[in-house]
């Protein structure tokens, strides 16, 4: 469409169709979901990992308060190990962000 151009309700109706069933589809989905996404930083076996060792931290955040002494790798530490951000490492642990995979991680 052009700049200026019109474009009739059957055609804007269309467009809303085949996007909404563009996405829906479980098979194309999958295919972009997680490190097959070609705009993924990490891996699974990385998110995995990040999963883990941030659940570790909040756990004793929980247990001993924020400013007692921990070992163990903050978020801040495991943000910048895998070149991400802080709030990344926020929204695995959440699981706002590789829902796919940190829902079926055991601790």
């Amino acid at each position: 469409m052009r700049k200026g151009q019109k474009t009739s309700e059957e055609t804007k109706n269309k467009i809303r169709i085949s996007n909404k069933l563009t996405w829906a589809k479980p098979e194309i989905l999958n295919k972009i979901l997680g490190e097959n996404n070609p705009e993924a930083r990490l891996t699974n076996d990385e998110v995995i990992f990040i999963y883990k060792e941030a659940k570790k931290y909040e756990d004793h955040i929980k247990k001993y308060g924020r400013y007692s002494k921990y070992n163990g790798l903050r978020y801040a530490h495991i943000a910048k190990k895998f070149n991400v951000s802080q709030t990344s490492i926020r929204h695995i642990l959440t699981k706002k962000l590789w829902k796919h995979i940190t829902n079926n991680i055991n601790l």
